[in-house]
């Protein structure tokens, strides 16, 4: 099922298939329901399903390792080109699944910039590439890959178009990250909560629809 489909069936239950404005705030709301109940979900079973998972392919350029507060100068260090989609924000553990080459053959460690500093001290980690989140950029330490392996669930499915490792395009019309009982729970919150507050005889110049 696609964004568009969930969004369309929805909107038929208000009669308002044809006002643009009100798909839109319709989106909003299952993206917002989606991130929300994963979040929740995952709370409580400590994993996030392979459904909601997407696979991005992220391009890197090498900085110098003084932006790194505590690496050693002859250290290499790795930055995303661009800031990384928001992942889904989960109370526990990573939203991220892996982290590492494009060939699934080789995984990096998570690691801090608190940690920084000690990494080239140990034994384990000061020569294996880890990885860390800062300003939104991603960052490897301990390699010189230009491409990196991303793979979690996204807030907006939709940003990770462009960074599709098999160069394809996402909108709203491709498969949807979402398994068809949590597309239910999402269509049940919306039906229950926004839907509860649209005029059915609005024009569409207004939407009167809470997030």
């Amino acid at each position: 099922m696609t964004l568009n489909e969930i969004a369309y069936n929805i909107a038929d239950l208000a009669g308002k298939t044809d006002v643009p404005q009100f798909i839109q705030r319709i989106k909003f709301n299952i993206l917002y329901y989606r991130a929300l109940l994963l979040r929740r979900d995952e709370d409580r079973n400590s994993r996030i399903p392979e459904q909601f998972l997407q696979t991005m392919c992220v391009p890197m350029t090498q900085v110098n390792a003084s932006e790194c507060v505590g690496i050693s100068s002859d250290c290499n260090v790795m930055r995303s080109t661009e800031r990384i989609p928001n992942p889904v924000h989960i109370k526990r553990g990573n939203a991220f699944t892996y982290v590492g080459s494009v060939d699934n053959l080789k995984s990096y460690a998570p690691t801090t910039t608190s940690q920084l500093p000690y990494i080239q001290y140990s034994t384990f980690t000061a020569n294996k590439p880890l990885y860390y989140i800062e300003d939104w950029y991603l960052y490897i330490v301990n390699s010189i890959t230009q491409t990196v392996k991303v793979k979690g669930a996204f807030e907006d499915p939709r940003i990770i178009s462009g960074y599709n490792c098999d160069g394809t395009s996402y909108d709203d019309d491709s498969p949807f990250p979402c398994t068809a009982d949590m597309v239910q729970r999402i269509t049940t919150s919306i039906i229950n909560g926004e839907l509860q507050l649209v005029d059915v005889n609005d024009d569409g110049n207004e939407v009167n629809i809470n997030a």
